[in-house]
C-alpha cells in the first residue's frame, strides 16, 4: 500500500541498504567461477539437463540482481506503522519483529500477519539498536529467540 509519508508522524527514521553489500576480491570471483563452471562441466558430462538449467537460471539470477547495485532506502517507523522506501506497513499487518546481529552488520526482521506474507528485513543502519527495539516493542511483540537463519548464515559467509 502506498502513502505519503507526510501524513505519519515519524518515531524513529534513518536511512540504509536494502541488504548487505559485500566486498568481493578478484579471489572470491576465481574461486566462485571456477565451482561454477565444475558444477556446470559436471552436469553437461552427467546429461543431468535439469541441473544444467538450475545452474545456468542460477548464474542469470546473480546477474540480474547484482548490476542494478544496492542504494539507500529510508526507513520510518510511525505509530500506525512502518515505511520502508515509499511502501507503507500498518503494525496490524504484522506479527513480531526481531534484531540479527552480524559482525558486519545488524537487520531488523518483521513478520508479518499470515502464512502467505513473506518478512519485511531491513539494514538498521547507524540507528541505535536498543532505542530501534524500545519502540517496537510498544507494537509488536519482539521474538528473541530467533537467530539468523542457516541460508542467511551460507549467503553472508558466501559473500552472496
Amino acid at each position: 500500500m502506498e502513502t505519503q509519508t507526510l501524513q505519519l508522524t515519524p518515531l524513529l527514521s534513518w536511512r540504509a541498504l536494502r541488504h548487505p553489500q559485500y566486498q568481493r576480491t578478484r579471489r572470491w570471483y576465481a574461486v566462485t567461477g571456477a565451482i561454477t563452471v565444475g558444477f556446470l562441466l559436471y552436469s553437461l558430462f552427467t546429461q543431468a539437463w535439469s541441473f544444467t538449467l538450475v545452474i545456468v537460471v542460477a548464474i542469470v539470477a546473480y546477474v540480474l540482481v547484482h548490476r542494478r547495485g544496492e542504494h539507500e532506502v529510508d526507513v520510518i517507523v510511525t505509530e500506525q506503522g512502518i515505511v520502508i522506501e515509499s511502501a507503507f506497513t500498518p503494525w496490524i499487518d504484522c506479527d513480531r519483529f526481531w534484531v540479527i546481529r552480524t559482525p558486519m552488520f545488524s537487520e531488523l526482521h518483521i513478520r508479518r500477519a499470515g502464512s502467505y506474507q513473506h518478512e519485511l528485513t531491513i539494514l538498521t543502519g547507524a540507528i541505535d539498536i536498543l532505542t530501534l527495539r524500545t519502540v517496537l516493542r510498544q507494537f509488536l511483540t519482539e521474538d528473541v529467540e530467533r537467530h539468523e537463519s542457516i541460508l542467511d548464515k551460507i549467503s553472508r559467509i558466501c559473500k552472496l
